[in-house]
């Protein structure tokens, strides 16, 4: 039971995060296009802080390990 809460938890903060998104809304409209841009370099985001990845390296060394010392639960 503990082994399922530890995977299941492993695999949440595997598939976090919390820097990507999803732009799925373009604008057809070219008003006001260089205004939108400006907005846009304002709002970049720089990852030099960024320490997310190391929450999902240790995460997937995490399932490495589950699955070397528990091969039966693959399925």
């Amino acid at each position: 039971m503990l082994l399922l809460i530890f995977l299941h938890l492993a695999l949440a903060y595997l598939s976090c995060d919390p820097n990507f998104t999803d732009n799925m809304e373009e604008d057809t409209d070219d008003e006001g296009h260089e205004e939108e841009e400006d907005d846009e370099r304002a709002n970049e985001y720089t990852d030099d802080e960024d320490a997310s990845w190391k929450v999902r390296r240790v995460a997937a060394k995490c399932l490495a390990a589950l699955i070397v010392s528990r091969p039966e639960l693959l399925s």
